[in-house]
């Protein structure tokens, strides 16, 4: 018992951090159950990526999605522009190091409010409860659960 007594104010304070970072959305939003691939819309991801993204190697690290728009929440951080970005999602890239985007390969390009920071990812897997991303050029695997 002594065990679930340390646990429980840890737990409470991340549902009330994350509740902080909130956006409303509708039930309708997560009604798809597939893995959206390239051949399918731009608009598949869309409505797929929308609502609140929990990061598995970091509970405390949300992103909101609304509309287009992305933003990067933290425990504990107020949101602030710079975590502010607008969403495309494109079947190319012209400035990867190989040159060419790769066949069969979707991303997302998150551009910031003040048009200068660009981040790209490559979109390995989205489902409704799951959203896989690989950071370019670095590589490195973002996995968010909702």
């Amino acid at each position: 018992m002594l065990k679930f007594k340390n646990i429980l104010p840890s737990a409470i304070a991340i549902v009330f951090s994350l509740e902080s970072c909130a956006v409303k959305t509708s039930p309708e939003d997560n009604q798809s159950t597939k893995t959206v691939t390239k051949a399918e819309s731009a608009t598949s991801f869309q409505e797929l990526i929308q609502g609140k993204w929990i990061h598995t190697d970091d509970p405390d690290a949300v992103v909101e999605i609304v509309g287009d728009q992305w933003a990067f929440c933290h425990k504990g951080v107020e949101v602030s522009e710079s975590d502010k970005y607008k969403m495309t999602f494109t079947d190319k890239l012209t400035d990867l190091p190989s040159g060419e985007s790769q066949d069969n390969t979707s991303y997302l390009v998150l551009s910031g409010s003040n048009n200068e920071d660009e981040l790209q990812y490559q979109i390995l897997d989205i489902t409704k409860d799951s959203l896989n991303l690989m950071y370019l050029p670095a590589g490195k695997i973002h996995q968010y659960k909702r």
